[in-house]
């Protein structure tokens, strides 16, 4: 590779390549995200035919709704998924769909 090949590769390239993060949550955070807010892991046999739908919601919710990282992080740092909705309401200023 020359320099300036590299020189471009350094400049342009990587900067692109690091400010690519997704910001939004995926499929697998949105669905731990949902078992937590809701204290209900998906697969369990006690889960009734409403909790299941209610897991469902939520995380169709979560990727449905512009969310970020910190309202997933709170709750899955701290399990407190309404006090983490406040906060989230405090921050953005947006309104949520009830849970």
């Amino acid at each position: 590779m020359t320099r300036r090949a590299l020189l471009f590769f350094a400049l342009f390239c990587v900067p692109a390549l690091v400010s690519c993060e997704r910001k939004a949550p995926g499929p697998f955070e949105c669905q731990h995200f949902a078992e937590k807010v809701l204290g209900a892991e998906r697969g369990d046999p006690r889960l009734t035919p409403i909790a299941e739908q209610r897991l469902d919601d939520l995380t169709l919710q979560c990727l449905t709704t512009p969310y970020d990282r910190q309202l997933i992080e709170c709750v899955q740092r701290t399990g407190l998924g309404h006090a983490c909705f406040v906060e989230f309401r405090r921050r953005t200023g947006r309104m949520l769909p009830e849970l």
